[in-house]
Formats: C-alpha cells, structure tokens, sequence
C-alpha cells in the first residue's frame, strides 16, 4: 500500500500525500523536538559564552584596579625622568603628567 501511494504522489507531482497522518503527526513531533534540543543547545553555548566574558571583564578590572593602587602608592611630587639627566617630571599621585623641569641639582642627587 506504501508503494502505491507513493508512485501516486509522484505520479501527480505531489498534490497526493503518500503519508499517513499518523506518520505526519511523528514527521512534526520529531522537528519540533530536534528544533527543541537546538534551542536548549544555543541556550548552553550563550550562557557559558556570557560567563566566560563576564569572568574576563572580571579580571581586567581587578589588573586596573591594582594598577591603579599601585601607582597610587608613590606621593605626588617631581621625579627625575631617567631617560634625560637634568629633567624631572610631575607625578600627581595617579599618572604622570606633560610638565617638566630642569633641575640638575635633582638629577646629580644620587636615586634614592
């Protein structure tokens, strides 16, 4: 009977179903849980995705935070910039600044 069916489905181009409802009911049943699987696996893969960038963002700012203490441990005031004898250059607590000096008694002061 399924060879009949068939041949008549073909025959007429398709406008003829060869599929009971019973097989088309499982046809369904088996896409709507194959797309159902895909979902909760795109699901998985998006939440561990957001975790691991969560965990980055995470570890970035706690290197920026250090960074930042460490730099904010030395006092504010004039250093000696080593690359060029004679010259200092203001450091605010936080970062360096474009102001300079120049200042030999600094530079010929042995660095403490």
């Amino acid at each position: 009977m399924g060879l009949f069916r068939k041949t008549m489905s073909v025959s007429t181009l398709g406008l003829i179903g060869y599929r009971t409802d019973i097989e088309k009911a499982r046809r369904l049943q088996r896409q709507t849980r194959n797309a159902a699987r895909t979902q909760v696996a795109v699901g998985v893969w998006q939440a561990g995705r957001q975790a691991k960038q969560t965990r980055v963002i995470k570890k970035q700012t706690r290197v920026i935070q250090a960074q930042a203490a460490q730099q904010a441990r030395v006092p504010a005031g004039w250093y000696p910039v080593p690359m060029e004898p004679g010259v200092v250059c203001w450091w605010d607590g936080y970062g360096w600044h474009l102001h300079t000096r120049h200042y030999p008694a600094i530079a010929e002061q042995p660095h403490r």
